[in-house]
């Protein structure tokens, strides 16, 4: 996962997981074939941190959602799987995981364009409304 340059790296970003078994960027295409015969498929899994550590600016504090792919049986065994993993993922750092899970399941191949999360929202708010209040507001950090 990338990060800015000066925030500290849990994982290097050019590599992936799958459970504990590290991947590297070369294998990723060879996920895709994963579900043939497995009686798997795969999820797009939401996750939402804290980051006590990582204060940009005085009096607040640092949130991350990351979404990692998860290869399970059911939405039961995702939802799992997905917590299992966001608790390694802060554990032995200050980072704190919020206990937040939202998963996808993937009715598509695993490959370059693939959607790997989705979510929708019902508002009143117009477009440029919508985006600034979400999206834009200027407390992202730029990966």
């Amino acid at each position: 996962m990338a990060r800015l340059s000066n925030w500290p790296l849990q994982r290097p970003w050019s590599s992936l997981t799958l459970g504990t078994t590290p991947l590297n960027v070369r294998d990723v295409g060879q996920l895709a074939n994963m579900n043939e015969g497995s009686g798997k498929t795969w999820f797009g899994a939401k996750t939402v941190f804290r980051h006590p550590g990582l204060k940009r600016e005085p009096g607040k504090s640092c949130y991350e959602e990351r979404v990692v792919l998860i290869h399970a049986s059911d939405e039961e065994e995702a939802l799992k799987l997905a917590e299992q993993e966001a608790n390694e993922y802060a554990d032995g750092s200050a980072t704190k995981f919020l206990g937040y899970v939202n998963i996808l399941r993937m009715d598509c191949t695993l490959g370059s364009l693939a959607e790997v999360f989705s979510i929708m929202r019902s508002t009143t708010m117009e477009e440029d409304e919508f985006v600034t209040h979400f999206y834009d507001d200027g407390t992202f950090h730029t990966r």
